[in-house]
């Protein structure tokens, strides 16, 4: 009887054993194959079926490390982050302060109308304070028009950048998983 490298996690294991005890790891398939040359799916090396690591180039021959893993972890994490920035933009656009800075510019409109007809019907040294209502009105309908402005376009924001990362995680992980492997072929 003699102990074996096993090819999932390492461990020593019996020749005869039908399965690794640590990792479960079908040993009795890799006996019977055991003679049987196989071929790197990176470099197209000669491997040996109880191999962990292509001896040419490094790649990991152990099950669930295929070319897709990498990405497919990084895209899962970029939609994750994706959609809390776009239900965290959503939200932000539904903030109640966007609804109290609307109401409140239409009622500074109500009373620009109002201070503007109350001015024709009274003296003229009256008429100045009715232009300093009317004045003081404009400047809060600009004020919260910005803060309501600036509210909405953090939304945006919020979204587009959401939108952004799910396109980066799905595209660019694969090019930059290739572009290291290679890299590390080369060495």
């Amino acid at each position: 009887m003699a102990l074996i490298k096993c090819p999932e996690c390492g461990n020593a294991v019996s020749d005869h054993a039908e399965s690794c005890p640590s990792c479960g790891f079908p040993m009795a398939e890799l006996s019977s194959h055991k003679e049987t040359e196989l071929t790197c799916p990176e470099c197209g090396a000669a491997i040996s079926a109880i191999d962990s690591k292509c001896s040419n180039c490094g790649f990991p021959l152990t099950k669930g490390n295929d070319k897709w893993t990498i990405p497919k972890a990084v895209f899962g994490t970029a939609m994750l982050i994706a959609v809390v920035l776009v239900i965290m933009g959503i939200k932000q656009l539904n903030d109640p302060m966007i609804d109290f800075y609307i109401e409140h510019i239409e009622e500074c409109k109500a009373g620009i109308a109002d201070a503007e007809w109350d001015k024709k019907d009274t003296l003229i040294t009256l008429k100045w304070d009715y232009d300093y209502i009317i004045q003081t009105y404009k400047e809060l309908i600009e004020d919260d028009t910005v803060k309501m402005r600036k509210l909405r376009m953090k939304g945006y924001a919020l979204i587009g950048i959401g939108i952004v990362v799910l396109l980066i995680g799905a595209f660019f992980p694969t090019i930059i998983y290739d572009s290291f492997k290679n890299k590390f072929r080369k060495q």
